[in-house]
């Protein structure tokens, strides 16, 4: 029986951001946006009650569909709150935007862009394939704090990323930029659901529904430069399907979020 494989969209920029942008895309990124609040206890953000209270000024970085941007602008209406991706937010997000809410967009955030010392809250999430120069990122982003300005970000475990690669992110690189951690939490990534980790049930729930969908395309996208033959490719393929449907898979993952 002939197959058919649905034409994906993706961003026309310079970014190293590989993931597609489309409407099947957008519904994974807001699915998966409900799904991580789920886990870390029905919140998107875990610095509010202590330290953003009195917030003028918060950004969210790749913002994505605009939906955690749209949650901040919500929770300070009385705070500038700015959206910054890589390409410009879907029409549902403009319409639902508040009055204190303005997009930008951009590669990574630019102090001379959005100002040096003006921000009181910067939050990112999920942002490791968007990022490709880490220390960088904490530079700038501790130059746009103001002072007692607070940065929360979300993401993968640290592990995660050392498999591969020479390189992974670090803890000590917020250090190193000038930023204090003053608290870290951590939480089960489950792949798949189990009633061992019960906060993590909405979370294992997408990544079988939404998430496992996205590999074959993501796979061939990242390998396609690489001197790897087409069996090998596809073996990969198979084998990363396999495994993320294992709980012994899902057990190595973690979600951490960093206030500093």
């Amino acid at each position: 029986m002939a197959t058919t494989t649905m034409e994906r969209g993706y961003h026309n920029t310079l970014s190293s951001y590989v993931l597609p942008n489309d409407a099947f895309e957008q519904d994974r990124l807001d699915a998966q946006a409900d799904a991580i609040v789920a886990m870390i206890g029905g919140a998107p953000f875990l610095a509010y009650n202590r330290h953003l209270t009195n917030a003028s000024k918060a950004v969210d970085i790749g913002c994505g569909t605009g939906i955690a941007t749209i949650q901040l602008a919500a929770l300070l209406p009385s705070a500038n709150v700015v959206g910054v991706g890589i390409t410009p937010v879907p029409a549902p997000a403009l319409g639902a935007a508040s009055p204190n809410l303005q997009w930008e967009t951009d590669r990574q955030p630019q102090p001379w862009c959005i100002g040096i010392k003006t921000i009181d809250y910067f939050f990112g999430r999920m942002l490791s394939l968007g990022i490709n120069d880490w220390h960088k990122y904490f530079r700038v982003v501790s130059l746009m704090l103001r002072d007692q300005g607070i940065i929360e970000h979300q993401d993968l475990d640290w592990k995660f990323y050392r498999v591969g690669t020479d390189e992974c992110l670090s803890y000590n690189w917020k250090c190193a930029a000038g930023l204090k951690v003053i608290e870290a939490r951590k939480f089960e990534f489950s792949f798949v659901p189990s009633a061992k980790t019960p906060n993590s049930q909405a979370m294992g729930r997408y990544v079988q529904a939404k998430l496992r969908l996205n590999y074959p395309e993501l796979m061939r996208k990242l390998l396609g430069s690489l001197d790897i033959a087409h069996d090998e490719v596809e073996q990969l393929i198979r084998d990363a399907l396999r495994d993320g449907k294992s709980r012994m898979f899902a057990k190595r993952l973690h979600y951490t979020t960093h206030v500093a």
